[in-house]
């Protein structure tokens, strides 16, 4: 059996912490295409901060945008599963967030939206390749609302994560990074994104590679037939995974398609 997918979280996994895609990484990901695998970016990040990444690695299959809540075409980047729920759903959070003076975002599929922005959020959108637009209030946006994300320090979104999560049982809380919190709809996770489109693709779950570096890549990583986590990986990711690579910034997802492509790893 060969590998027919292999699914790519992005921050902490294929980029460095310069965010950059090595061009040791970049040799392995054409490698495994000319193989005949499809290659699919899987990520907590809105469409428009993953064009540059799909144009410098010419992707031309699916990709999975904001935690599996959004999934596009990379050719024609129209809009193939999205699923999400409506703002006024989020007002109590939207209030909390007002209260306790921590920044925040919201998502639809194409678009992101704040009320305001502090300095670190600016350089945060600028890093990310986002441009938001302000709105005068949140709560009050028509458009199916895909991803809330909530932002700050390490710290304080430990703190806030504690706070919220047993206080919004019905939404799904996630940590997507040391600074971030997403919430989303309960059924929207990397894993069944990642399923949906072996079904689309006719592939088998074992033919799928999935590597990841954070707690919304594990059920991605469980998923796939093989699941690679980053060492740069939480503990608890790195136990749950199939196997842990070296970190992202020692080429950690090409190591492994080394070793695919080389025939060291069977499947």
């Amino acid at each position: 059996m060969r590998v027919k997918l292999v699914a790519i979280d992005v921050d902490g996994t294929l980029l460095n912490d310069q965010y950059e895609i090595t061009d040791r990484t970049k040799k392995a990901l054409a490698e495994m295409r000319e193989s005949g695998a499809k290659i699919v970016l899987a990520t907590g990040r809105g469409p428009g901060s993953c064009y540059p990444i799909m144009d410098e690695l010419r992707l031309e299959d699916h990709i999975i945008t904001h935690n599996g809540a959004v999934v596009l075409d990379a050719r024609t980047k129209e809009i193939s599963f999205e699923i999400g729920f409506q703002a006024s759903d989020l007002l109590p959070l939207i209030t909390y967030c007002r209260q306790e003076k921590i920044h925040f975002d919201v998502n639809t599929a194409l678009e992101l939206y704040i009320e305001g922005v502090t300095s670190e959020a600016e350089w945060m959108y600028e890093k990310f390749f986002m441009t938001p637009n302000k709105v005068s209030s949140a709560s009050s946006l028509e458009n199916q609302i895909v991803k809330f994300t909530l932002f700050g320090d390490e710290e304080k979104m430990d703190k806030t994560f504690s706070e919220i999560h047993p206080r919004f049982p019905q939404l799904s809380i996630i940590r997507s990074g040391e600074q971030f919190i997403d919430v989303i709809h309960p059924n929207a996770t990397k894993g069944n994104a990642l399923k949906k489109l072996t079904e689309w693709y006719g592939i088998e779950a074992q033919e799928v590679v999935a590597f990841g570096n954070y707690f919304n890549d594990l059920e991605m990583l469980q998923f796939a037939g093989l699941g690679v986590a980053m060492q740069n990986s939480p503990e608890e990711v790195k136990r749950l995974a199939d196997r842990v690579s070296v970190s992202n910034n020692e080429h950690g997802v090409a190591v492994v398609l080394e070793e695919i492509l080389a025939e060291k790893i069977k499947y």
